[in-house]
């Protein structure tokens, strides 16, 4: 019988780090980073992914279940943990280069952070308690720095990855 693909999705309040934490987590079990449904349907039952973002809320969450029925995946949340203080401190320190121009984002700006991360509370929240109930939940303390949040997720990725093996 082939091994099950593993999921992990990776998900946390806005500035808890989670798309390095993705890139950094992927590039080490040399997984894929989930991006669109396309991928998903290409690569089902012979890759194993990391989702960055999804799902978001309770109702995402449902089809996510029905996704993880139909492949039989073995699945895992990651959820980095994040005062909302340090979320909009690191929000407030986060910017692009555009044309050689240091850039907020717009959903960055203080005005909206306070917004983003009440939304967040609402609608993504609960999702820890769903993992909880219906897969496993790896809790990680978002609140060092970024070497040592990778550290701490290698180390609890590992050990699930032995035991579900």
């Amino acid at each position: 019988m082939p091994k099950k693909s593993t999921i992990f999705v990776v998900f946390g309040p806005q500035g808890s780090g989670k798309s390095t934490q993705v890139e950094r987590l992927a590039t080490r079990l040399d997984y894929k980073v989930f991006e669109a449904g396309e991928v998903l349907r290409k690569n089902s039952t012979t890759s194993s992914y990391i989702f960055d973002g999804y799902p978001r809320n309770l109702n995402q969450f449902d089809g996510f279940m029905k996704l993880v029925k139909k492949y039989d995946w073995q699945v895992a949340g990651i959820f980095i943990n994040l005062s909302n203080e340090s979320a909009k401190i690191r929000l407030s320190t986060r910017f692009q280069i555009i044309d050689g121009q240091k850039v907020m984002r717009e959903d960055d700006k203080p005005d909206v952070v306070g917004h983003r991360l009440d939304v967040f509370k609402k609608e993504t929240l609960p999702l820890k308690n769903k993992f909880k109930e219906n897969y496993q939940l790896l809790e990680i303390d978002g609140e060092p720095p970024v070497d040592e949040v990778t550290t701490q997720i290698s180390m609890t990725v590992d050990r699930f990855l032995d035991v579900g093996n």
